[in-house]
């Protein structure tokens, strides 16, 4: 055999052949595992590149050998050291030994039917092999999931041993569990321990309140998610799914794991702050969505207003080309460990309007770690949409340690930038409805007429007393009616604004100097009153 002209050859089984001559500048010979069985003696064969992954050549008189591959665990093992080449006909014993509480489920791979559950398999290497020992807990309360047949959490087939997690049991996912997840069990778990090698999807599929079914996945217990990724099922033209999740005791989200609600808000033109979907520009009148934030409009659109709530956020988000993000529901009586990333994006089409971001809300006695809760606008090729809301309230802890909270508006084209959207972060000591509201736009500002509402349009009836407004970083702000809140700060170095549009921002705090500066503000009638002595109040 000659390979030239820069061919290129890959093995699709062991292959046994006089001679391979030569192979020229360019080509490539992919062994793919097996093996290539020259009968010829060893001599050169050119400058092409052979990928073994795997696989060998063999030169001379060699007699046929196969490759046996043995994995273990967790939570046993079987004997790996077996693992390597064998000859033809060889059989070779393979052992499996659980961990104390544990057992042998089956072997996985290319072992005999009748074999699978055996703890001792005998295979005749008459082919490439590769064999798994997986184990499952005897706690008669663990439930392991393995996903045979159905990805669905109702069918007792995906389960070990056949049952389903009743109340009171705890679910174990693994490097055993083989496939995705689906959880439509509507019972109450003791925990939920993800752990690592598990990297398949799981979809809660828990629904608001009104359209019944599933609307709580409670565990009354802890909760680890160390590996993998969970969503919420994709919603149409109406809140359907959201991902809502008591946890009695604690709660981690490693650094491998991520909570991705990206594209699971309303779908295409939908949602309280839905867009105008236009290709390009056209004549001007499309529209990116809005939800904590305005996405950016064309030269004669109108913006999407703004709609839901500071501090409780728990609508999707709005859509225009793409799906808005998803939301998030989260109360951890304990500690929430959080080292990877929660996030509910949206998404846009090619050359159309983006997707607003949906909502991160958490409860939470103390909350730790160095991930991120993240609810920017989408960034799109036309019109950038508008940040969604990330809020979270703790009960008995006074930080957050190194979790970081986020919610952008959309890039772009040119200065067709989204909103920010809302950041409520509400710690003890602080009390029900005293925490700090965030609006930031790390430096990217919007267009003309494109800002964050206080309060929103399609939602003026809030609570904003007791808050702290905080703006930077080019957050464009602008007040949709006559506001109280607990006190103001604009801390920028570059252009950030508060639009009062003739309305009333009543602080409940007495004035102080650091404020910000008078020229950040944009009056247009309206005026700012800080709290004095007594009943008065000083007009800035």
């Amino acid at each position: 055999m000659i390979i030239t002209n820069a061919g290129k050859l890959k093995l699709s089984d062991h292959l046994r052949i006089r001679d391979l001559t030569w192979m020229y500048s360019g080509t490539t010979l992919d062994l793919d595992g097996y093996v290539l069985y020259l009968t010829t003696n060893e001599h050169a064969i050119g400058s092409g590149t052979v990928i073994s992954n795997g696989g060998r050549i063999m030169w001379g008189d060699a007699p046929v050998s196969y490759y046996l591959t043995v994995l273990q665990g967790p939570h046993g093992t079987a004997t790996v050291e077996n693992t390597g080449w064998h000859l033809d006909g060889n059989i070779v014993t393979n052992t499996a030994t659980p961990d104390p509480g544990y057992d042998l489920i089956l072997w996985q791979g290319d072992v005999a039917e009748a074999d699978r559950t055996n703890y001792t398999v005998e295979l005749t290497m008459n082919q490439t092999r590769d064999v798994r020992a997986l184990f499952g807990s005897t706690n008669p309360t663990t439930r392991t999931w393995l996903g045979f047949g159905s990805l669905y959490a109702t069918n007792p087939a995906s389960w070990y041993l056949g049952q389903l997690p009743v109340n009171g049991d705890s679910v174990a996912l693994d490097a055993t569990s083989i496939s995705n997840l689906v959880w439509d069990l509507d019972v109450q778990l003791t925990g939920w321990n993800q752990q690592t090698g598990y990297d398949g999807i799981v979809t809660i599929r828990t629904r608001y309140p009104s359209q019944g079914g599933l609307t709580n996945l409670a565990i009354t217990g802890n909760c680890t998610i160390a590996d993998g990724t969970w969503v919420h099922p994709v919603n149409a033209g109406t809140e359907v799914y959201r991902l809502k999740m008591t946890v009695g005791g604690d709660f981690f989200l490693s650094t491998n794991a991520v909570i991705n609600l990206d594209g699971r808000g309303y779908s295409g033109v939908a949602g309280p702050g839905k867009g105008v979907d236009l290709q390009r520009w056209g004549d001007g009148t499309g529209a990116a969505a809005s939800y904590g934030g305005r996405g950016a409009y064309g030269w004669v659109g109108v913006p999407a207003a703004c709609y839901g709530t500071v501090a409780a956020p728990t609508n999707l988000g709005s859509g225009t080309s793409g799906v808005g993000g998803g939301a998030l529901d989260l109360q951890v009586a304990g500690t929430a460990r959080v080292d990877g990333t929660i996030r509910a994006f949206g998404t846009a089409g090619s050359l159309h309007p983006g997707s607003a971001r949906g909502s991160i809300w958490m409860t939470a006695g103390y909350l730790e770690g160095i991930g991120l809760l993240v609810a920017d606008g989408a960034a799109a090729s036309i019109y950038g949409a508008g940040g969604g809301r990330v809020a979270a309230s703790l009960t008995s802890g006074n930080s957050v340690g190194g979790v970081r909270m986020r919610s952008l508006g959309g890039i772009g084209n040119g200065s067709d930038h989204g909103a920010a959207g809302t950041v409520y972060l509400q710690k003890a000591a602080q009390g029900s409805g005293q925490g700090t509201l965030t609006i930031d736009n790390n430096n990217t500002a919007p267009n003309t007429g494109v800002f964050t509402e206080i309060p929103p349009t399609l939602n003026t009836l809030q609570d904003l007393a007791g808050m702290t407004l905080i703006l930077t970083n080019r957050a464009y702000v602008g007040l949709t009616a006559n506001v109280t809140m607990g006190d103001l700060f604009i801390r920028t170095n570059t252009p950030t604004r508060l639009y009062l549009r003739g309305y009333t921002l009543k602080l409940t705090t007495k004035f102080h100097l650091d404020w910000g500066n008078a020229n950040w503000v944009v009056y247009e009638g309206g005026q700012i009153l800080w709290a004095a002595p007594g009943s008065v109040y000083v007009v800035y």
